[in-house]
């Protein structure tokens, strides 16, 4: 019987310390969203460093930023502005990247010419919201792959 008591008195143990140490589903939960927020916080900024300041259409191409941005996530464009203001709040940094092709995403400028490969075109096509918004005409039967004739 003493054997009994000591295996049920481990298991309960075993439970508080899993209980105390392992994240809940909330956290995680947290964590996850938190993960979310800093990337739409990153992917507008990265946008918007890709206007230049001289453009004349400056103004209206940093607007379109969120609505690009909102569309991309399926998002409101306030939940993107809200987004934008804890990051500022909270001072989040850039992470660093290594060098990555951005393509403007305000005007049709690209045809799959312009890429050296359909990875390339993929980039683009995806960083400027996919098939739900392919400015440039990348992909042609909106199958979600841009420049198929380029080859993978």
């Amino acid at each position: 019987m003493k054997k009994v008591w000591y295996w049920v008195i481990g298991i309960i143990l075993v439970f508080i310390l899993l209980a105390l140490f392992l994240p809940s589903g909330e956290q995680e939960n947290e964590e996850i969203f938190l993960n979310l927020q800093k990337e739409i916080y990153y992917r507008l900024v990265e946008l918007q460093d890709s206007i230049e300041f001289e453009d004349e259409k400056y103004a209206e191409k940093m607007e379109a930023s969120y609505i690009v941005i909102a569309e991309y996530y399926k998002i409101s464009e306030e939940e993107v502005r809200a987004i934008v203001i804890k990051g500022v709040q909270e001072s989040w940094e850039m992470p660093e990247y290594s060098e990555s092709y951005i393509c403007d995403c305000y005007d049709n400028l690209y045809n799959c010419d312009d890429f050296s490969s359909q990875a390339e075109a993929q980039e683009c096509f995806e960083y400027c919201g996919g098939v739900n918004n392919d400015i440039h005409w990348l992909d042609g039967d909106d199958d979600g792959i841009a420049c198929e004739s380029l080859g993978y």
